[in-house]
């Protein structure tokens, strides 16, 4: 499957190489606040995430600056909780310091199926769909 974001696996594969003290990668999509959220994938799960990407719960675009769901968003009720599909953005693998055992942060961009990543917001590193 190819990366509607533009990441390759070959970036994943080098950082690996690199870095063979990381044992797990936090996927992080930026909620409408500002706020990461997401998933904790092990090492061996990396490539998988660069190669199909990593389903996430679409809830996490609808809520407020304290984690609770927007019901009026419509992401709740009208959708259930479905997933959006996460892909990396190029060149975000960075170190994540103070975390034991070591730790990268992953940050990713979403799409629906069959459609390409959303817009990027401004003040967000990460593409909401």
């Amino acid at each position: 499957m190819t990366s509607p974001s533009g990441s390759i696996s070959e970036e994943a594969k080098a950082f690996l190489d690199a870095h063979p003290e990381i044992e797990a990668f936090d996927i992080v999509l930026t909620d409408a606040n500002g706020v990461g959220r997401g998933k904790i994938i092990r090492r061996h799960e990396l490539l998988g995430l660069y190669e199909h990407g990593r389903h996430l719960p679409i809830s996490i675009l609808g809520l407020d600056i304290t984690g609770e769901d927007v019901h009026e968003t419509g992401l709740i009720w009208d959708s259930g909780d479905g997933d959006l599909r996460a892909w990396p953005i190029p060149g975000t693998l960075k170190p994540l310091h103070g975390t034991s055992p070591a730790r990268r942060p992953a940050r990713t961009s979403t799409s629906a199926p069959g459609r390409a990543p959303g817009r990027c917001r401004a003040a967000a590193s990460a593409c909401l769909g």
